[in-house]
């Protein structure tokens, strides 16, 4: 694929090392990372599946966690809010929750 159908052009998120997360969900491998302001969602080969945006544009999603067997997927990004995205029966993710922050999330974690 080329690169520019995996990452959105404008922010790096490069910096942050927790933007990178995999699960195994409903028989399939999943991949999610942040691409500037955007959430990207993959299949295991890196097909795209879909693009979450809620973070405001300019700031950057700083972090990305799955929440083990359920689907659920919160993003964090430097506009220090947390969201909280649910599986859909169509095999897309919705906007469930957001949560606001002091500071911006850099590691987050399903317990």
């Amino acid at each position: 694929l080329p690169i520019s159908k995996l990452v959105n052009p404008g922010m790096s998120n490069a910096e942050y090392s927790h933007c990178l997360a995999a699960t195994y969900f409903k028989g399939q491998r999943l991949v999610a990372y942040g691409s500037s302001n955007h959430v990207i969602i993959t299949s295991g080969s890196l097909s795209i599946i879909t693009s979450l945006e809620r973070h405001k544009k300019g700031t950057v999603v700083t972090a990305v966690s799955w929440a083990q067997s359920s689907g659920k997927l919160s993003s964090c990004g430097s506009d220090n809010k947390i969201f909280i995205w649910e599986p859909t029966q169509s095999e897309q993710w919705k906007f469930s929750q957001e949560i606001e922050v002091d500071s911006p999330v850099v590691c987050f974690s399903w317990s």
